[in-house]
């Protein structure tokens, strides 16, 4: 059975057809799909280029059994909306009625739940919350409101006629967007044994203090700008701090602005784009502190690869983050005060930095490859046989 799966990544198709992937989203991340079903087609925006293998960077995304089906490809809500009528098109054409269903994300899987018909089972994968992603300060649209309302309600309508459902929290988004079909809980990280250092780390108040934090740097909804005025505001404070941004994008520009605005652009760095794995957990392993002041998150990979690494960290208390970090480590989104006050307090007390380390590091162990993938794949045989089923008595 193939399985046709929606995704919100943007992914490139270079001069040989091959798919390529900056970071997220690689080959690897579709094969347990595999274990279950033939062949797996990824339904997204893939944008043509011409570049060659040997001039691609990232990971390549298709493979043997991984295909992708090529919707009109945007950029932000505007081109979308622009775009909505090819696009619908585009999904009419992206599955049959013998394939397995998963919608994951908001815009393509809605797009592609209208067309599918009510009579065809499908599985979420609820990877986020649009009331969240959209909320004041994240996303800057005049249409804003509107999408806020319209996603959340769509999520809501989807989860509630899925045959099965897969969450990234514990509790969270199972709570917002329901579903009467089984539900799973599994992350979308799934930390293999590379992952993990042996053993928390110790700290013994050695300058400069050197936090860091990873993610896109296309939107603000990571907080990049708080990030920026509470080390500012450290630094007025008369402490020694320095920020590592990992991550590219659109925004850099602006966020490099904004540094030299505050008074505080030698005290950053960025890094620009980093291939996933060993480079970035070189970068937080040379780091004392993992910080991700996000306006809204789901269960953030980011995160959870920090703490594989003993890494201590403070974060927003926004989406699944509660479910991982003690509230003594979390900070108040869009705040940058609370910021500075959460790593100003856990610099200065070296003994809780270690105490940290060890509860992220215990925690992280909950992310293993083998514990997700196990109910993962126990999630996508609920879609398979409820897809065999309907099939049966069609």
């Amino acid at each position: 059975m193939r399985l046709v799966i929606t995704c919100e990544h943007r992914f490139e198709r270079l001069a040989d057809g091959t798919v390529w992937t900056a970071d997220v989203f690689p080959y690897a991340f579709w094969q347990p799909y595999l274990d279950v079903f033939d062949e797996v087609r990824v339904v997204a925006r893939v944008r043509d280029v011409r570049a060659t293998a040997t001039d691609a960077s990232g990971a390549r995304a298709d493979g043997p059994r991984v295909s992708f089906y090529a919707v009109p490809y945007y950029v932000g809500p505007r081109q979308f909306i622009a775009k909505l009528f090819p696009i619908r098109r585009a999904m009419r054409q992206a599955s049959t009625s013998d394939d397995a269903i998963i919608l994951r994300g908001f815009q393509l899987a809605r797009m592609l739940r209208s067309v599918i018909g009510d009579q065809q089972p499908y599985g979420c994968e609820v990877i986020g919350d649009p009331h969240d992603v959209f909320a004041r300060g994240v996303v800057e649209h005049p249409l804003r409101p509107l999408f806020r309302w319209w996603y959340a309600r769509e999520l809501r309508r989807q989860c509630l006629r899925a045959s099965a459902a897969l969450y990234v929290t514990r509790d969270y988004l199972q709570s917002r967007y329901p579903s009467p079909g089984p539900m799973f809980s599994a992350s979308d990280v799934q930390l293999i044994d590379e992952a993990f250092v042996a053993g928390p780390r110790r700290f013994d108040g050695a300058t400069p203090f050197r936090l860091i934090t990873v993610g896109t740097l296309d939107q603000l909804y990571k907080g990049q700008d708080v990030a920026i005025r509470a080390l500012a505001e450290l630094v007025r404070r008369g402490r020694d701090v320095r920020l590592t941004f990992v991550g590219k994008g659109r925004l850099r520009p602006r966020l490099e602005a904004l540094a030299s605005s505050e008074g505080v652009a030698s005290r950053i760095a960025f890094t620009g784009p980093l291939p996933a794995g060993h480079a970035v957990r070189e970068q937080l392993d040379q780091s004392d502190l993992f910080i991700m002041p996000s306006r809204t998150e789901g269960l953030p990979r980011a995160l959870l690869e920090a703490m594989a690494r003993g890494l201590p960290c403070i974060a927003s208390g926004v989406g699944g983050v509660p479910e991982l970090l003690d509230a003594e480590d979390l900070a108040v989104p869009g705040n940058v005060s609370s910021l500075a006050d959460a790593i100003e307090q856990a610099m200065q007390n070296p003994e809780r930095l270690c105490r940290m380390s060890v509860r992220n590091l215990q925690r992280a162990q909950r992310y293993t490859q083998s514990r997700m993938t196990e109910v993962r794949r126990r999630f996508y045989e609920a879609v398979r046989d409820a897809t065999a089923r309907r099939k049966t008595t069609a």
